[in-house]
């Protein structure tokens, strides 16, 4: 092999690891404007969709909620966001920092 040989093997090589490193950057930015975008989604749907005093539906039986309906309502809002987390994480959407502040979250 020439020299030009090796030195168009490098610049291959090196071309592939700037392909990479780019690639790699335009996911990370990726994950972390969707897991900007759905905490602000899930903040906006609880906010909008939970009760105004949730106390009310603390240690009572669910026959003396003060209005059930609104109790059921929330709790539909807050699973289906839940259940879109996963969702998110399977597909790839979520990087590890982001997915351990969200499991957290889920298990209080």
């Amino acid at each position: 092999m020439e020299i030009s040989d090796w030195l168009n093997a490098a610049a291959i090589l090196a071309s592939g690891l700037g392909i990479y490193v780019g690639i790699r950057g335009v996911r990370q930015q990726i994950q972390t404007e969707t897991s900007i975008r759905y905490s602000e989604k899930m903040i906006a749907v609880i906010d909008r969709h939970r009760p105004k005093d949730l106390s009310a539906y603390v240690d009572r039986p669910f026959e003396e909620y003060p209005d059930p309906s609104k109790l059921q309502e929330y709790m539909e809002y807050y699973y289906d966001v839940i259940f879109h987390e996963f969702q998110l994480r399977e597909m790839g959407s979520v990087n590890d920092v982001i997915w351990k502040t969200w499991r957290q979250g889920l298990r209080r």
